[in-house]
């Protein structure tokens, strides 16, 4: 007896390696039809590549289909070439595609703070940081510096830019201060002590060992007509302490109080020296306009302010 015919063409849509069967023609002529599948493109997610599904191939009058490598499945970064496979009891026929995993992510540093360091002689000091990174597809990028760690770092703040490169050779960077304090400055914090008038000083350095902040001073005045003004005041918001340690104010501007007033010319000085508390001078002269003719000055004030806290 003759098998009956299907008039039908096969339809088979192929999704991670189990076929959906449609009855074959039985009276076609010739191994399967296998469209064109487009090639896939993913990013990696991890060192091994990336998990990557792709579309089931269109396949006509085929009985069996099978693909070299299954979608769902990992494919390693580069190209990996899968071929679909059909036969029929004609033939069989294959059509290859592309899946491509790639790598466009660049490492990334886990945050670089400040490294601040004490200088061991007027050139500096030689100093040691730490810098990581990490990334998706390679566990071990390459991580360099400029300038490196270990080596000399002048007193200041020097700015050093790193870079982490995968085996992909995608770039990341990250740049922090490696800040080295004046000989002297052994510590940031608040500074506070006494004039040889008897007054008080006081001002804090920054954490980076390189500002002074919010420095107030007293002062008495002698006065050409032998008046005196007691308890003076003045106030500096910053000061910048130079690479030997020592740091300076001077200006000029408008005194005024309740019984007068004309212009001040002030002079600050100090320094940090060795392990001694730092130390300076201060002198401000007054022109008083009123009282007219009025000359006062302070005469060279000196001072020293230990660290309290």
């Amino acid at each position: 007896m003759r098998a009956r015919a299907v008039s039908r063409a096969a339809v088979i849509a192929v999704a991670a390696g189990v076929s959906a069967w449609l009855p074959a023609d039985a009276g076609a002529a010739g191994p399967p039809i296998i469209s064109v599948h487009a090639n896939v493109r993913a990013e990696a997610t991890s060192p091994r590549g990336a998990v990557v599904k792709y579309r089931p191939a269109i396949v006509r009058n085929a009985t069996s289909v099978r693909y070299t490598k299954r979608s769902g499945k990992v494919f390693p970064l580069g190209t990996t070439v899968v071929t679909i496979i059909a036969g029929n009891r004609f033939g069989t026929s294959r059509r290859s595609f592309k899946v491509i995993v790639v790598d466009t992510t660049p490492p990334t540093f886990t945050p670089a703070p400040d490294v601040v360091a004490g200088a061991v002689g007027a050139n500096g000091a030689n100093v040691t940081y730490t810098v990581s990174a990490t990334d998706i597809a390679d566990p071990n990028p390459s991580i360099s510096c400029s300038p490196a760690s270990g080596g000399p770092f002048n007193v200041g703040a020097t700015v050093v830019t790193c870079s982490a490169r995968d085996r992909s050779g995608n770039t990341g960077t990250v740049s922090f201060r490696v800040v080295v304090t004046p000989p002297g400055v052994t510590a940031s914090g608040r500074y506070a002590g006494t004039t040889t008038q008897n007054g008080t000083v006081s001002f804090s350095v920054s954490p980076d060992g390189f500002q002074i902040l919010n420095l107030n001073i007293s002062a008495d005045f002698t006065c050409s007509d032998d008046s005196t003004i007691s308890g003076g005041g003045f106030t500096i918001g910053q000061l910048t302490i130079s690479t030997d340690g020592s740091f300076s104010s001077s200006g000029t501007g408008d005194w005024n109080g309740e019984n007068f007033s004309g212009t001040y010319t002030a002079e600050f000085q100090g320094s940090f020296s060795g392990s001694h508390p730092p130390s300076g001078t201060f002198r401000v002269r007054l022109s008083l306009s009123s009282p007219a003719g009025v000359s006062c000055d302070t005469s060279p004030v000196l001072w020293t302010a230990p660290l309290t806290s």
